[in-house]
């Protein structure tokens, strides 16, 4: 870990109903199960189950244009993440956009605009493009469907009903406490401001978990629920790579799918997959910009088996560290390194221990 430069690294594994977590530090004191971390683009499935919320209650049709929820056009924030220029959308493609093409990446919308009008990359509904600018003019539509403002709505539509009581897309002075702060490739603090409004995008804050709680209601997900929904295959991404996307979640269209989501904010990253026939997931928090180089790993520690959808290049910034887990007993190796274990049952309270198998976690560099 300390060559990684990844100081901070949790994890969770689920197997069949059964969770177990562990906590790599550097320093040995400041990660805990209340550890705050920016989850970055885990935000979007979250989001997305509160959209398909609406959509279960009729308030919000998956093929209905955008536009004819808003009663003015689109006013698009040319930096949404503080003060900048808005500019009115009036291409008239913004009137075909659906939540379905947000939420499958088939808007035709960049990423982001970076500091510059929304334009359009190609026609909405023709290919896969993956879009935080789509994310966030449906964040506006839902505020105003709902007359909320998102941090609201989300706080209602799942954070309340899941317990997840140390989440929020937007930054809470109770988080001084326990938040983490972002690295470089390099190791050295990343200089970011706090997220001070909420972004559906990527601006959640949350710990191992809460988060957690969320996965495993992804792992069993009651029929025609929310999260039964997200995972329903819409848009085929890759095909050489088992790779589509569902209803906020990228689906490995595999004979045992697969569904998970990654995250990559300056200074930190995350991921999590699951596997719903087997009830097997693996969830991991890092505050680094190396945290996404342990996936290959931890996937094949905790969801063993091939899964092409994890060559897909956006899941490889890097190809710097080698993480070598094998199944032992709860032992992080590597100097200075501290870790805790903390074991439950779905609800994530403590009682169960994990069945005969907890695991040793080895991060070594490699070529």
């Amino acid at each position: 870990m300390e060559k990684s430069h990844i100081p901070d690294v949790a994890i969770a594994i689920f197997n069949r109903g059964r969770i177990a977590a562990s906590y790599c530090s550097l320093d040995g004191t400041k990660l805990s199960p209340d550890s705050i971390f920016e989850a970055a683009s885990l935000s979007k499935p979250v989001f997305a189950i509160g959209v398909l919320t609406l959509v279960n209650n009729h308030q919000l049709d998956l093929d209905r244009p955008l536009s004819s929820y808003l009663d003015h056009p689109y006013e698009h924030e040319q930096n949404p993440f503080g003060t900048g220029p808005v500019d009115i959308v009036l291409d008239p493609r913004i009137k075909q956009v659906t939540a379905r093409m947000v939420l499958s990446h088939t808007t035709g919308l960049p990423n982001w605009s970076r500091d510059r009008p929304l334009a359009f990359l190609s026609d909405p509904g023709q290919r896969w493009s993956y879009s935080g600018e789509g994310y966030i003019y449906l964040q506006r539509v839902v505020e105003s469907i709902t007359g909320q403002p998102l941090s609201v709505f989300i706080q209602e539509a799942v954070f309340r009903p899941l317990r997840m009581t140390h989440s929020s897309f937007e930054w809470e002075k109770s988080f001084s406490k326990t938040a983490l702060p972002g690295h470089t490739v390099s190791g050295a603090l990343e200089q970011v401001p706090h997220f001070d409004h909420s972004l559906a995008s990527n601006t959640l804050y949350t710990t191992l978990t809460d988060y957690a709680r969320f996965v495993s209601r992804l792992l069993r997900p009651e029929r025609s629920s929310p999260f039964a929904m997200e995972e329903v295959k819409q848009v085929v991404v890759r095909p050489d790579l088992d790779l589509a996307w569902g209803l906020g979640l990228a689906v490995e269209d595999a004979s045992t799918p697969s569904f998970f989501h990654w995250g990559a904010n300056p200074g930190f990253q995350s991921f999590f997959l699951c596997q719903p026939k087997t009830r097997r997931a693996v969830l991991l928090l890092t505050d680094s910009d190396n945290g996404l180089d342990l996936v290959d790993s931890v996937v094949q520690l905790s969801v063993p088996g091939v899964h092409p959808s994890l060559q897909f290049p956006m899941l490889h910034p890097k190809d710097r560290v080698k993480v070598e887990i094998r199944r032992s007993h709860v032992q992080c190796s590597a100097s200075r390194t501290h870790c805790g274990r903390m074991v439950g049952n779905s609800g994530f309270t403590p009682g169960l221990e994990f069945p005969a198998v907890t695991w040793t976690i080895s991060l070594v560099i490699g070529n």
